[in-house]
């Protein structure tokens, strides 16, 4: 789950509002056509903030950030861990993508060169590929207007149609000129992922020596190129995991290939992916590890269970995971024919791959 919040809180920010309120439906299409005006379509920007992820009143992450960011797709990013008294600096500069713990004293890298990376998108962009990719599960409304940082923001909350979904309620404040994300706020079940930018520079000028990777002379560096997924038979994936682990036992699904990762650094663990499909079109993705441990790695079960056992069901991305024995499990449904229910019978076919 800590995880999956750094991602969620990458791109969330939050400030609690006060003043006026207007409520009304909002579509995307409102938002370019009724709401904000785009004077800049740069993506370039100097920035500095906090992010602080609670569960319920506990605070489990605290981090402050520097952003450097350019239109060409060159980026750095400096973010201080304050509990751990930790700090890691990112650079991309288009060649190359190295990330830095000063902690550990260990730089890892990848080579970028060959790769075909997605253009940098303009802040425009970003807003509109957010609010699109939630319309299907969350409803919008605008609340109204807020001067932060000298932007004059537009604040808007979406709430999530299901409980128990990957994203639950946010909220945003957006610069109506540049469409900047000021803040925003991500509320779900009993976590909460606030993040605020306390200075913001658009188009500023950025020394080009900013994106020169800079390590100390005796930093430990790893290649993240060669970190890909190894294969191999169940046998060999039992011993990759240290122990044995439950296989479906359909014979509607066919095991087309299986997969496993030797993850590094805070997640270290050996991570099982298996392929299933159903007449030649993907079913469904298996993955195995052992139960993390560690606060915010904890299931939401909903009240789904599977074999027996409590699982937490992401209904928005058709996830589905659960604990047993000592493996978590978790399901991602890819067939548009594959139902939960279905999905569910399938998970008592299981059988121990010793077996």
């Amino acid at each position: 789950m800590n995880k999956l919040l750094k991602a969620i809180g990458a791109l969330l920010f939050v400030i609690l509002l006060t003043g006026c309120k207007e409520e009304y439906v909002m579509s995307s299409d409102d938002i370019v056509t009724n709401v904000l005006s785009s004077n800049d379509e740069s993506s370039s920007y100097y920035g500095e903030g906090s992010m602080e992820v609670f569960q319920r009143e506990e605070l489990i992450e605290d981090a402050l950030f520097k952003e450097y960011v350019e239109d060409t797709g060159k980026r750095k990013i400096i973010i201080k861990d304050q509990l751990a008294n930790q700090t890691t600096t990112t650079w991309n500069d288009g060649k190359q993508l190295v990330s830095y713990e000063d902690v550990s004293n260990i730089a890892y890298k990848m080579d970028l060169s060959g790769i075909e990376l997605p253009s940098s998108l303009t802040q425009k962009e970003q807003v509109m590929n957010v609010f699109e990719g939630l319309q299907e599960t969350h409803n919008s409304e605008i609340i109204g207007d807020e001067e932060l940082l000298g932007f004059d923001t537009i604040h808007m909350k979406l709430t999530a149609k299901e409980a128990n979904g990957l994203l639950g309620d946010m909220e945003f404040w957006i610069d109506k000129q540049s469409w900047f994300i000021i803040k925003s706020v991500s509320t779900s079940a009993d976590l909460k992922v606030v993040t605020e930018y306390t200075k913001v520079e658009l188009n500023p000028t950025i020394p080009n020596e900013t994106f020169s990777i800079d390590l100390p002379e005796d930093a430990t560096i790893q290649s993240m190129d060669d970190y890909s997924p190894k294969t191999g038979s169940v046998e060999d994936a039992e011993q990759a995991l240290g122990e044995p682990f439950l296989l479906i036992n359909d014979a509607n699904f066919k095991l087309e290939k299986l997969e496993w990762d030797v993850l590094q650094g805070e997640f270290s663990r050996t991570e099982l992916t298996l392929y299933y499909n159903k007449d030649g079109i993907p079913a469904f993705t298996l993955s195995i590890f052992s139960i993390p441990k560690g606060p915010g790695v904890e299931l939401e079960t909903s009240q789904v269970n599977v074999r027996g056992n409590k699982a937490e069901y992401m209904k928005d991305i058709r996830n589905l995971t659960w604990d047993e024995d000592s493996l978590r499990y978790s399901i991602l449904i890819e067939h548009p024919d594959l139902s939960l229910e279905e999905m569910l019978k399938v998970t008592e076919t299981m059988k121990m791959s010793s077996d």
